[in-house]
């Protein structure tokens, strides 16, 4: 399974537990932080985990995806989902 298909289905994990407001489009250029995003905070960090559980399982392989690099980094991991694709891709190496 690629990156993009396991954050596709944390997306929609994510969406399943959104009661109100808006579900999170899957798109490549879905903002996932900043004014552009429609992805509350408690959504965002909710993705992370599902997605790291679902690397986990379909990867076989463990990872923490919060850390300094994701929170501060230039390049904003977090922008949309392609550069969160990105951003993984580079932690699993």
């Amino acid at each position: 399974m690629d990156i993009t298909k396991c954050i596709f289905s944390a997306i929609d994990i994510v969406n399943e537990q959104i009661v109100d407001g808006p579900k999170i489009e899957k798109s490549a250029n879905t903002a996932l932080l900043g004014s552009d995003s429609t992805v509350d905070s408690l959504s965002l960090v909710n993705l992370i985990v599902a997605l790291e559980e679902i690397i986990s399982n379909e990867l076989d392989t463990q990872i923490s995806l919060v850390d300094e690099d994701l929170l501060s980094s230039s390049e904003q991991p977090l922008a949309t989902v392609s550069s969160f694709v990105k951003f993984v891709e580079k932690k699993i190496g």
